[in-house]
């Protein structure tokens, strides 16, 4: 029996959600387009959420959901304490340069938003069409310089960008956007993960353009290919899966260590790193390795320009990846990197269709590409994002195959409870 579709409404409902999770209308420190406190104000009402659902509605809370409350709590008050420890930064700079991560709580406002909703495989995929169009238009639309800047708001490191005529000195930067990246990737991953392969075409050739010309992330776009290959390595393959998201992060978490822990001790550059990023390497994993590992936490650029009257350089710790991680976070990393493992490991399980995948293959090539970008602190959106749809969209795998409506191209009932009811237990 087919499921109804969803109505008008509640399709709209769950575009708006995605595109205020996305980060397209986010304004940081160094972007001059988006809604002034955007981004506190969601982190904010989805931290009410939370505390709501705590009291009033705590049988909906399963495994997964504590386990993203443990993560986000740890990702967001490490870095503010040790920062105040070790540097006498005060908790305001701290609470500023580690905002992002309380985006993790936005799974607990979709819980809210979308309780009671159900949405057909149909439902989903235009949604994500809409919103796919919404992202491509509005990156185009700000990184040409359509959309007229904030006048009047500025951070006071980044004030030069908020002036008329700023022109980048890096020709790269003069188009680069950035904000939203999971969405504009959602829609066509949704395709190629369902095997709609003349589907996706065009969505893919936009997304190679966008890529090209607006985001121009070498790492991010490295990040996509492999995110492709595994979509396609675990489509439908249980234990191999499972295998391989537990074996092939760990063995390059120790890999990269081992390496770094050689290039430290030998003098040796690291391969893949400029000069300036082994500038940073050294410094910062001389600080782990004579500090036995406890967490730094990372300085804001906004307290006294952050890291350069330390080192006398500017550091972000989130561009050297792993060695960033260590000295922010410390021994705590691990913990950090095993709750994240086994969130991801849950929701495969308990939700068997193409988002969980994404999620494990956004997971798996994250692993690979551990050296160029922090993982946790700024992935709050695409996980809660990812949590999100993998929930609505139900059970679809059974041993490996599409079950039986989804595979004649219709939509299959949800074999779980109304959103969050337990579905994480």
């Amino acid at each position: 029996m087919t499921e109804a579709a969803a109505s008008v409404a509640d399709k709209v409902i769950l575009g708006l959600l995605l595109l205020a999770m996305s980060g397209l209308f986010f304004l940081s420190d160094d972007h001059r387009y988006g809604v002034v406190f955007f981004q506190e104000s969601l982190a904010a009402v989805s931290i009410a959420s939370f505390l709501y659902i705590l009291a009033m509605r705590r049988h909906l809370l399963g495994n997964i959901d504590w386990s993203v409350l443990l993560l986000a709590l740890l990702v967001f008050f490490i870095p503010i304490l040790s920062s105040y420890l070790y540097f006498a930064q005060p908790f305001q700079f701290g609470i500023l340069e580690e905002r992002r991560s309380l985006l993790y709580f936005s799974s607990f406002l979709a819980m809210l938003v979308l309780g009671g909703r159900h949405y057909t495989s149909i439902d989903i995929e235009k949604v994500l069409k809409i919103v796919f169009w919404v992202a491509l238009i509005w990156a185009t639309l700000n990184a040409f310089d359509l959309v007229p800047r904030h006048q009047g708001f500025s951070f006071s490191v980044h004030k030069e960008q908020f002036a008329e005529g700023f022109q980048s000195l890096d020709e790269r930067f003069e188009t680069r956007f950035i904000n939203g990246s999971i969405i504009v990737f959602l829609y066509p991953f949704f395709l190629l993960a369902r095997k709609q392969y003349l589907k996706a075409l065009l969505p893919v050739i936009l997304l190679v353009l966008y890529m090209v010309f607006i985001n121009q992330t070498r790492s991010l776009a490295a990040l996509g290919v492999l995110m492709l290959v595994f979509i396609g390595l675990m489509r439908g393959r249980k234990e191999f899966n499972l295998m391989l998201m537990v074996a092939v992060p760990v063995f390059f978490l120790c890999a990269y260590f081992l390496y770094y822990l050689y290039s430290f001790l030998f003098g040796e550059p690291v391969a893949f790193y400029d000069m300036y990023r082994n500038m940073e390497f050294r410094l910062v994993f001389n600080k782990v390795i004579a500090d036995w590992f406890i967490p730094h936490g990372h300085l804001s650029l906004q307290f006294d320009g952050g890291f350069k009257q330390y080192f006398g350089i500017n550091i972000y710790t989130y561009d050297i990846g792993l060695a960033g991680n260590l000295y922010k976070y410390g021994f705590v990393y691990l913990f950090l990197f095993a709750i994240f493992l086994y969130a991801v490991l849950a929701i495969y399980r308990q939700h068997r269709n193409e988002f969980s995948i994404i999620l494990a293959a956004m997971f798996v090539s994250s692993c690979f590409m551990m050296p160029f970008y922090g993982e946790f602190g700024r992935m709050g959106i695409e996980f809660s994002v990812l949590l999100v749809l993998a929930r609505i969209r139900g059970n679809q795998y059974e041993t490996g195959k599409y079950i039986a409506c989804v595979r004649r191209g219709g939509a299959s009932g949800p074999s779980y409870p109304p959103y969050g009811a337990n579905a994480v237990a």
